[in-house]
């Protein structure tokens, strides 16, 4: 038809992803590089980051107004009912652990700041917000709720220790990959 242009059919340029503060163009074979996760970094983060927020859930209740009894009741069931739910969750004994392969040289690591923020939601940020409304409400219950983030905080902890228990036993850093975290990877320290 008169006035029409054809579009000439080119070749697909590769896609660029943006990985901290460099860009990296990507081709369709390089999509299944992993990007990695230290494991132990993250466990210590995710546990101070709940921790902290425990603590300040805490504080807030008794700004609130609740009582120091009923208030330090309430935070160590939240704690207590929390850590030994989580520690004795066995379901882990059930799947089939992948074995850890070697770190692809040129794989990606992520950004602490995205493994952080994707292993508090939903649990930690739900758990956290429903503290804040709870002020409002019903004190002791924020009291509670920030027992269940130390909770939370206190099996990270005790997770911590297993990782670096195997990282030390064995001589080497463990990585998972990110978002789906089904492969591991080692390198030797």
């Amino acid at each position: 038809m008169k006035g029409e242009r054809r579009l000439r059919r080119t070749q697909p340029t590769p896609a660029c992803a943006v990985s901290s503060g460099r860009v990296a163009a990507r081709t369709a074979d390089a999509t299944d590089l992993p990007r990695l996760v230290p494991l132990l970094t993250r466990q210590l983060a995710l546990t101070a980051v709940r921790l902290s927020l425990g603590a300040s859930a805490l504080a807030g209740a008794y700004l609130a107004g609740v009582e120091r009894a009923p208030g330090a009741a309430g935070f160590a069931f939240g704690t207590g009912i929390t850590a030994i739910t989580l520690l004795s969750d066995r379901r882990s004994l059930l799947l089939e652990r992948p074995t850890p392969e070697p770190i692809p040289a040129d794989a990606e690591h992520e950004r602490w700041q995205r493994y952080v923020a994707a292993g508090l939601f939903p649990s930690t940020i739900g758990v956290s917000m429903l503290a804040v409304v709870a002020l409002a409400f019903e004190p002791v219950l924020s009291a509670v709720l920030a027992g269940v983030l130390a909770g939370m905080g206190a099996a990270g902890a005790v997770g911590s220790l297993q990782i670096f228990d195997s990282e030390r036993r064995d001589g080497w850093r463990l990585f998972a990959e990110a978002g789906t975290g089904k492969r591991l990877f080692v390198e030797r320290r």
